[in-house]
């Protein structure tokens, strides 16, 4: 019978799945409480800066330490991670404005529905170029 650490080795993508759902749960606290005090009009900008650094900063140490658990270069790692999450975020942040601001969607379900989408993809493009060096089970 395996025992659960060499299970864990072997479920990467299980791994990669409970931290994003931490991180996204993580992120969209940061943008909910940031978006109540500050957002509305050109103020939605800052917001979603700040929270996607935030975001993306929290998905890269739980991705690096319990996902991949990386031993790379973490500067390196963390460059290439902020290009994936980099480009997801501002797709992202052109997306929340069309909806929020031209389409006059609620901006709490917008990004909700947004993070969601913009999660699905990233598992590809991290294990294949953000720890790309990593052997990553399952």
């Amino acid at each position: 019978m395996p025992d659960i650490r060499q299970l864990w080795d072997e479920f990467c993508a299980l791994r990669f799945l409970i931290v994003g759902v931490w991180n996204t749960l993580f992120s969209y606290i940061v943008f909910a409480v940031l978006y109540h005090f500050f957002g509305g009009g050109w103020r939605d900008v800052p917001v979603q800066v700040i929270s996607a650094v935030v975001g993306i900063t929290n998905a890269y140490v739980c991705h690096r330490v319990v996902t991949f658990r990386s031993q790379g270069s973490w500067w390196q790692e963390y460059i290439r991670f902020y290009v994936v999450y980099g480009l997801q975020a501002l797709l992202q942040m052109f997306a929340f404005f069309i909806f929020s601001t031209w389409l006059k969607y609620n901006g709490y379900i917008v990004q909700f529905v947004l993070t969601i989408v913009f999660s699905l993809a990233s598992y590809w493009a991290h294990k294949t170029y953000s720890f790309r060096r990593v052997v990553c089970h399952g």
